[in-house]
């Protein structure tokens, strides 16, 4: 929670955005390891684009998204990668 509340300060994002987004990681982290891996992350995004069937999604789509969210190339995405991509993604920013 406090960790939460961390990030939530620091991104500007209201902390129950933040412990909802922290719900929807842990969901989506099948094998909790506490870092989503490329096959959960491809999970995540088939939901955030409501792609029914996964042919649809160009697999080039996949590994562009994978390469914005993986900033550190380590292969896997943790919480706070997760947090500012799925913010950035589910809440663009508003046109001035």
């Amino acid at each position: 929670a406090k960790f939460n509340r961390m990030l939530s300060k620091k991104h500007e994002i209201p902390i129950i955005e933040v412990d909802d987004m922290r719900r929807k990681f842990e969901r989506l982290d099948a094998d909790g390891s506490g870092n989503l891996e490329f096959e959960e992350f491809k999970t995540l995004i088939l939901q955030l684009f409501a792609v029914k069937d996964p042919s649809d999604m160009p697999p080039g789509r996949l590994a562009a998204f994978w390469s914005i969210v993986d900033k550190d190339g380590s292969g896997e995405i943790d919480f706070e990668e997760f947090l500012v991509f799925y913010r950035q993604f589910s809440h663009p920013p508003r046109s001035k």
